[in-house]
């Protein structure tokens, strides 16, 4: 009988946990499609209707992003952190508490925040309010559900599952709204119907959500659900900060931009952020099971192993984005000629917000260690203070050099706040990410890219140029990998894992 009861809790343990690498390998496919999904919409509405439209739907998609992180008020990471907690303590009906509680509770919020949206729009009550375009307003409606869709995703991630925040967030969003917004552009041509478009993906998102979270047992004790209201709002409150204040930091510029230089300019801008944010896949991907496996190990009083895991997973982030950023800026014009050829004048600023999402990914997860570890409060100062400097300069900046100042005080900010963080995470936790060993990688890397700027000057045709790039990139890297193989931090990290 004993033998049996422990097989059952050994298949249960095997069952429920799953292998960080398999976990951020499913993520990180699932953010390269769904960032590929982003990036194609972008292309293809400045290409078929231009920089305006492409202006007016980004502006517009920074609004609702915006209310909608309102709108969570933090229930979203909430959700993560005590899915994951009183799972492993087996008490279901308190997951579904918490499941119904984060839902219902988004839902509430955006409908609320919406209306007083329109409310004040309506009736003028803040400067400039009447001005704002009537496709913005039109995309205004989908908060409430963008709202519950992130929810969703982060319940996902609390039952330590990524392949269902890939269908939901990549798939159903993503790869549906390509299809909509494509046949909108198609049909009618206009801004209005690709709204529309990406609203009713958003719609499916929401529902394939729902379905995931039921197929995971979220809802397995409807009738009987036990709520920790205290504890979900204490954490929820300053979660808000963060992602209100992290939001607005990462797109300052085109809510500045907008209200200083108009739609078009919007639209240039647009195109060098969405490229400078390739540069975080890696970091989102990590951060889709990171925060439960930081939770778990601390509370647990394993540091050691909390320590060796974030110090590998930042390296190889440090080695991958470097990668990537000098690929963007070698290759800068050519990757913006994609958008169009009016789209080079923004090269720079790609650059310039390169350096910023730079920063932010090769410090690791260190914004979601400070959270899951009892510093929330401390990394809602840290973007509340970044977010303020961003705006700051930003005023100051983007009435004189537009496009230029847009980047500048969006990548300074970006970088101040990854300073905060590397600092904390080292005072608190004693953690080093970066050594002299690293040093040979980053050297192999550094001559990929001087071969890199002797083959641009080569004259070939743009797509193929751009793809023999990336080979020529990385193959001295995986040159170097095959010869001397992962060193014994990696080892250390594939056991633990195995160990968990």
């Amino acid at each position: 009988m004993r033998i049996l009861k422990n097989n059952s809790k050994t298949w249960a343990i095997c069952n429920m946990e799953r292998s960080l690498t398999t976990l951020i390998s499913i993520s990180l496919t699932g953010a390269l499609i769904g960032k590929g999904f982003d990036y194609s919409i972008n292309l293809i509405i400045a290409r078929s209707i231009g920089p305006e439209a492409l202006g007016i739907f980004s502006f517009g998609l920074v609004v609702v992003n915006l209310l909608s992180n309102i709108s969570q008020s933090g229930l979203d990471n909430a959700a993560q952190k005590f899915i994951a907690k009183y799972r492993s303590q087996n008490r279901p009906n308190v997951v579904t508490g918490i499941v119904l509680f984060t839902l219902l509770g988004g839902l509430i919020a955006g409908s609320t925040i919406t209306l007083i949206f329109y409310a004040v729009v309506r009736l003028d009550l803040l400067p400039g309010t009447r001005s704002i375009s009537s496709p913005v307003l039109l995309f205004v409606i989908s908060v409430p559900l963008f709202a519950t869709m992130r929810i969703c995703t982060n319940i996902t991630h609390g039952f330590k599952q990524t392949k269902y925040a890939v269908y939901i967030d990549d798939f159903a969003k993503s790869g549906v709204a390509i299809i909509l917004c494509g046949v909108s552009i198609i049909t009618v041509s206009t801004v209005e119907g690709v709204i529309l478009g990406y609203i009713l993906a958003v719609v499916i998102a929401n529902i394939t959500g729902v379905y995931s979270i039921w197929k995971l047992g979220g809802f397995n004790q409807f009738f009987s659900p036990v709520i920790k209201f205290r504890e979900i709002i204490t954490l929820s409150l300053p979660s808000t900060v963060i992602n209100i204040t992290q939001y607005t930091l990462n797109m300052s510029g085109i809510l500045l931009l907008g209200i200083f230089k108009g739609s078009e300019t919007v639209g240039f801008f647009q195109a060098s952020l969405q490229n400078a944010l390739l540069l975080t896949f890696l970091l989102l991907s990590v951060n889709s099971i990171f925060p439960t496996l930081a939770s778990e190990y601390f509370y647990d009083d394993k540091i050691d192993t909390l320590r060796e895991t974030y110090n590998t997973l930042t390296k190889w982030m440090l080695y991958l984005c470097f990668m990537l950023y000098i690929y963007i800026i070698v290759f800068s014009s050519e990757i913006l000629t994609l958008f169009g050829s009016g789209f080079t004048r923004s090269a720079t600023p790609l650059i310039i917000l390169g350096f910023g999402t730079f920063a932010m990914t090769v410090i690791g997860p260190a914004g979601q260690l400070l959270l899951m570890t009892g510093y929330e409060r401390l990394e809602a100062l840290n973007t509340a203070i970044s977010c303020a400097l961003a705006i700051i300069l930003g005023l100051l900046l983007i009435p004189n050099y537009g496009l230029l100042g847009a980047s500048a005080s969006t990548a300074l900010a970006m970088f101040s706040l990854s300073a905060l963080r590397l600092v904390q995470v080292h005072f608190f936790y004693d953690i080093q990410p970066y050594d002299r060993h690293q040093l040979r990688t980053l050297g192999t890397l550094l001559l990929s890219g001087g071969i890199l700027i002797i083959y641009r000057r080569l004259d070939i045709s743009l797509v193929p140029k751009l793809i023999l790039g990336g080979i020529l990139l990385v193959l001295p890297f995986l040159i170097q990998l095959s010869i001397y193989g992962i060193d014994e931090s990696d080892r250390k990290l594939i056991q633990n894992i195995n160990d968990i």
